[in-house]
């Protein structure tokens, strides 16, 4: 991912031992101040604000509707925080120069900016990414009660903070001292020469990275295939754990370009590695909206009822409230991904018969809330929730 390019450009662009101004080649014609710069900018802010979007659904959807913020809500938002540095990040190695033709930047007026920002961006880059996947398995947490379901949970919970903290040492320690990675040419580096990690380091911690998007994404599936419900809501709650596919393959992609970075001439490194840019911001902030999107139920309920149910009711209907929400009349009940599971003392209002799914409306209860649990499976002390 972004961080093969501390080999390419940290080691072979910036710290060659030529240090003259690159020419530029004559094949590039027109183009030879051509800038990404620009494009870059609005690709990362556009996706973060994107994000945003999202995030402030979900705050609005489990604080509102679903009444209740959990740690996996706040976990996000500190992730949609580490990705505006990330983001800012980026943004200071465009203005050093990021994006443009090599023959247009002063390498070495802009060297020390450039790798500040291109170092911390690939930190807050795998923070944010670590805070999403935490963030994700927490929401599982609160909507798997099956045992096995939860022990597969907390083993993926543990593999995502382990292979996490693995790659935040390798990033703080890319160069010993640290300065060295940016400031090269300090006093003395010319006796002492820095030890830096090659390139095998950072594409370990991008093959762990992938294989726990896929770990992520795959552990819902098993979960969400034996339920019974409406064929629409079953679709529905297999679709928005599906759509956390998306992010791997965005994975994949950026590295494609990765890769590809490596085989390009370092005489105009700080151009050709730009795409991967692109892929840097789509991946961390779809990977934010995507967490956010399973969520959502009690927004899309309350304002688009008839989404999951084509014979819903509009909003003035006898059997539905004056705001959408469905009530005891209702023939189908929401189903709702990120509530916390039913606790044994509040069961009094949970009917289940013969593996089906049933509900009752708890006295106690709010107008208009209705909880719908899963089917019991077997080996499982209670039944999986999703309100």
């Amino acid at each position: 991912m972004h961080e093969g390019r501390y080999g390419s450009e940290a080691y072979v662009l910036y710290r060659s031992e030529d240090k003259k101004t690159t020419a530029p080649p004559y094949k590039y014609g027109d183009l030879i101040n051509e800038d990404y710069g620009p494009s870059m900018l609005g690709a990362i802010w556009t996706t973060w604000s994107i994000a945003v979007i999202f995030v402030a659904l979900r705050f609005w959807a489990r604080s509102r509707v679903v009444n209740g913020l959990g740690a996996s809500d706040w976990c996000i938002l500190v992730s949609l925080i580490v990705a505006a540095a990330m983001s800012s990040s980026l943004t200071l190695e465009i203005g050093s120069g990021f994006g443009k033709h090599a023959w247009n930047v002063d390498v070495m007026a802009n060297y020390v900016p450039l790798m500040v920002g291109f170092w911390a961006s690939v930190l807050f880059y795998f923070l944010s990414l670590a805070l999403t996947k935490i963030s994700i398995c927490l929401l599982y947490l609160t909507i798997f009660t099956v045992e096995s379901a939860r022990r597969a949970t907390y083993a993926v919970l543990a593999i995502v903070c382990l292979t996490s903290a693995y790659t935040v040492l390798v990033i703080f320690t890319a160069c010993i001292p640290l300065e060295d990675y940016w400031n090269p040419n300090k006093p003395g580096n010319d006796k002492t020469p820095s030890n830096c990690h090659d390139t095998q380091w950072y594409w370990s911690c991008t093959g762990l990275t992938i294989i726990t998007d896929f770990l992520i994404f795959l552990l819902p599936i098993p979960i969400v295939g034996p339920l019974k419900l409406p064929r629409r809501q079953k679709l529905f709650v297999i679709g928005i754990f599906a759509v956390g596919f998306i992010v791997c393959i965005i994975s994949l992609v950026r590295v494609f370009y990765l890769h590809g970075s490596q085989e390009i001439k370092v005489e105009d490194m700080t151009f050709s590695t730009g795409k991967l840019t692109y892929w840097t911001a789509l991946e961390v902030h779809i990977a934010i909206a995507v967490a956010c999107v399973m969520t959502l139920k009690p927004f899309i309920v309350r304002f688009f009822p008839g989404f999951l149910d084509p014979h819903a009711n509009n909003d003035n209907s006898p059997e539905s409230g004056a705001t959408g929400a469905p009530t005891a009349a209702s023939s189908e009940p929401p189903l709702t991904v990120g509530r916390r599971p039913c606790r044994m003392q509040r069961l009094s209002w949970i009917e289940i018969r013969d593996g089906g799914c049933s509900t009752k409306r708890d006295a106690g209860e709010r107008e208009g809330a209705i909880q719908t649990v899963f089917p019991s499976f077997p080996n499982s002390s209670r039944e999986d929730v999703i309100r």
